[in-house]
């Protein structure tokens, strides 16, 4: 597991990623950070 920066910068370079190539509001962006977040970081 990361640690220190590392994490925040993999953190902000992903939610950066999906924001900045999703359309169609928060709704669909929090899906996208869930299944993002808990299927490839933590599964």
């Amino acid at each position: 597991m990361e640690t220190g920066w590392k994490k925040y910068w993999k953190l902000f370079q992903t939610t950066f990623v999906i924001s900045a190539c999703t359309f169609g509001g928060g709704a669909v962006i929090i899906s996208m950070l869930q299944k993002e977040f808990v299927e490839n970081c933590i599964g």
